[in-house]
């Protein structure tokens, strides 16, 4: 099953029990959690769509790595290694 197609599944399974519940409070909680479902269906469907693969989205670093040796716990700079 796909992303997408698990998204709108679980979806469905809270609109079911909404329809099955008596209690205001916890109806309202399971319509709630079913546009949220389909919030991130529409999300993943879109970025589908923009043809960027969720698996491949990654963070760069904001700043190069720097030359400089590690410290020691102590601050102490760390002799080279052999």
């Amino acid at each position: 099953m796909t992303d997408r197609a698990e998204y709108t599944a679980r979806a469905e399974e809270c609109l079911r029990l909404a329809s099955q519940v008596e209690a205001a409070e916890a109806k309202n909680a399971l319509l709630d959690m079913a546009v949220a479902w389909l919030q991130l269906e529409d999300k993943a469907r879109k970025v589908s769509r923009a043809g960027v693969a969720l698996s491949s989205l990654s963070v760069a670093p904001t700043h190069p790595p720097t030359s400089q040796p590690p410290s020691s716990p102590a601050g102490d700079p760390q002799p080279p290694s052999p």
